[in-house]
């Protein structure tokens, strides 16, 4: 099996809220037609020199947008992927608290995005 196989088996596996352009012909399932959305929305072209700070991020499309459209630091959120029992960073912590030694860390997740806010960048001081 092919590297680009295994990373859509993988990919295909996963619940998605976004639909996510990965590359090398690989789109998540995600409910939301997010690409719509996005022509919707009527963002600037550039964020360059900008700070994002991306709340409700879900599957982090628009942080990732974001940083396409060059932001300078892009921070994204989401209160419901932190709280998931399916999370692998949260099942680590509940795993720590409930034992008397060090668990072994999970796989990493994705951070994730569906709202998108912007600071225009700092005055010089």
């Amino acid at each position: 099996m092919y590297v680009s196989d295994q990373l859509k088996s993988k990919v295909e596996a996963l619940r998605w809220y976004h639909t996510i352009d990965l590359g090398r012909g690989i789109v998540t399932n995600g409910i939301d037609n997010t690409p719509l959305r996005l022509a919707r929305l009527d963002l600037p072209s550039s964020f360059a020199g900008r700070s994002v700070l991306d709340i409700g991020a879900w599957d982090g499309f628009f942080s990732f947008e974001a940083e396409r459209r060059g932001a300078s630091r892009v921070v994204a959120t989401d209160y419901v992927s932190t709280r998931s029992d399916t999370n692998p960073v949260r099942r680590f912590w509940m795993r720590a608290k409930s034992s008397t030694t060090a668990p072994e860390p999970a796989s990493s997740s994705i951070v994730s995005a569906t709202s998108l806010t912007t600071s225009a960048p700092s005055a010089p001081r």
